[in-house]
Order: C-alpha cells, then sequence, then structure tokens
C-alpha cells in the first residue's frame, strides 16, 4: 500500500478514536463529571468559608462583614445557597446567609437541626442528595427534575464556639450546556470528515 494512503488510513483511524472518546466524555460521562465536580466545588467552598472565618476573628469573635462578603462571592461565581449557623446555643440561628438561586429551596430550622444532628454523628460533616422540580423554562438535562446535594460541616472557632456551614447546589446540568456541547462536537466530526476527503 502506497505511503500515502497508508497516512491518510491513520489520520481517519486517528479521528476516528477522537471523535469516539470525544463523543463518550462529553455526552455519555458527561453527566457523571459534572456531577463530581459541582460536589468537589460544594466541599472546597465550605472550607475556604471555614478557613476565611477562622482567619477573620476580632476582639468581640467572628468578622461577619468579611465572611458575609465572601459568602456572596462564592455564591454570584458558582449559583449556591450558603449558610452559617451558631450552634452555641439551644436554638441554630443564621449569622449570614446569601441569597437563595432559582430552582433551589430555602433550607427550613428543621433542616438545620437534623443536618446539624447529622453531622455530628458523622464525624463533623454531611452530604445529603434531594430531587427539585423545576420551573418550565429552567431546561434542566432531565425534563422537569434536577438533583442538588446539601453539604454541611460543623467546626469550632478559637474560642471553642461551634458553628455550622451549610451549602446547597444544583448538581445536575441544564441543557443548554448539554446541547452546547453536543453542536460544538457536531461540527468539529464535520470538520474532520472534510478535511479527511481533501486528504483523501
Amino acid at each position: 500500500m502506497p505511503l500515502r494512503y497508508r497516512v491518510v488510513m491513520y489520520f481517519l483511524l486517528f479521528s476516528f478514536i477522537m471523535l469516539i472518546l470525544l463523543w463518550l466524555f462529553q455526552t455519555v460521562f458527561f453527566k457523571g463529571f459534572y456531577r463530581s465536580v459541582k460536589i468537589s466545588q460544594v466541599e472546597s467552598s465550605a472550607k475556604n468559608i471555614i478557613a476565611a472565618m477562622q482567619e477573620n476573628e476580632d476582639d468581640d469573635g467572628v468578622n461577619v462583614d468579611k465572611v458575609s462578603t465572601m459568602m456572596e462571592y462564592i455564591y454570584e461565581q458558582n449559583d449556591m445557597m450558603i449558610a452559617l449557623y451558631d450552634l452555641n446555643t439551644n436554638v441554630s440561628f443564621s449569622i449570614c446567609t446569601s441569597d437563595v438561586p432559582e430552582n433551589l429551596e430555602k433550607i427550613s430550622g428543621s433542616d438545620v437541626m437534623r443536618y446539624r444532628n447529622m453531622a455530628m454523628q458523622n464525624g463533623g460533616t454531611y452530604l445529603e442528595y434531594q430531587q427539585n422540580a423545576l420551573k418550565k423554562d429552567s431546561g434542566s438535562f432531565e425534563k422537569n427534575i434536577a438533583e442538588s446535594v446539601t453539604y454541611s460541616e460543623v467546626f469550632m472557632d478559637s474560642r471553642n464556639g461551634r458553628y455550622m456551614i451549610t451549602i446547597r447546589s444544583i448538581i445536575t446540568p441544564f441543557n443548554s450546556v448539554v446541547d452546547t456541547l453536543r453542536n460544538q462536537l457536531i461540527i468539529i466530526s464535520a470538520i474532520l470528515v472534510v478535511l479527511s476527503v481533501i486528504l483523501s
């Protein structure tokens, strides 16, 4: 077989394998990857807020303004609902909380107590999954249902005060994201086909 045809064959084979991998990772396995990334993002955001809270203590205790500013930044960047609770009394009350993103339910008082109890029983952290009904114009990956995660972590400040950070976020990709990736793959596939025809 002439060298030119062998090169074209190898190029076609390589292109075909790349297309298969792209389709698998950006369509078939995309939801799982997206879910894992969002959960990791939620947990790391909680760790960052806890670190900021412990670093920004003054004579009166926690500097609520600085912590609240950081919470609002994370809320705006990652579309997460964040709440910080004081657990030093019988009634857990919110020190500061972000706005509630669209399609996420506000954390109820009974949920706060349950998250606190579950976290303390589980070594300080608790992760819970929920199914959320979406609004018709939100375009979820699965018609009108999206999955969210709520992460809670109980921690102590330098004065042995006990607090809990709770973050809730949607972890299901929306149709707009999936459709964009699928359209990009179609364009890439068409370009590779055209290049293959030209080279042959």
